[in-house]
C-alpha cells in the first residue's frame, strides 16, 4: 500500500456506480474490486493526513460516444432510460457525499 502524509494527495478519478455496480450500464468485470481497493486507499491517505480529491466524469444524453450517436458505447434506451440515469446519477452524488463526509 501506497503510504501518505501531510504532503501527498490521493485523487480517485471517475470510480462510478455505472462502472463498477453489474447492473450498471458499463459495469465491467473486477469493477467491485476496484471500489474496495479505492476505499482501502481512502482510508489510509485520510489516516496519513493526505488530501484526497474526488472526480467525476460524465456525459450528456446524446454524445458520439453512445452507440445510439455512432459510438461504441452501451446506452440504457426507451422510455426508462431518463429515470434510471437519474438514479445512477443520484447513486453517484450519494456515493461522492459520503466519501467527502468521511474527510
Amino acid at each position: 500500500m501506497a503510504e501518505y502524509g501531510t504532503q501527498t494527495a490521493l485523487i480517485v478519478v471517475d470510480v462510478q456506480n455505472d462502472f463498477a455496480d453489474p447492473a450498471g450500464s458499463l459495469s465491467v468485470p473486477g469493477g467491485m474490486e476496484v471500489v474496495a481497493f479505492a476505499n482501502d486507499q481512502v482510508d489510509a491517505a485520510e489516516a496519513g493526513g493526505a488530501l484526497v480529491v474526488f472526480t467525476q466524469d460524465w456525459h450528456p444524453p446524446t454524445t458520439p460516444h453512445f452507440a445510439k450517436d455512432g459510438g461504441t458505447w452501451r446506452t440504457a434506451e426507451g422510455p426508462r432510460a431518463s429515470r434510471r440515469r437519474a438514479r445512477q446519477a443520484n447513486r453517484s452524488r450519494a456515493t461522492m457525499n459520503r466519501a467527502a463526509s468521511r474527510r
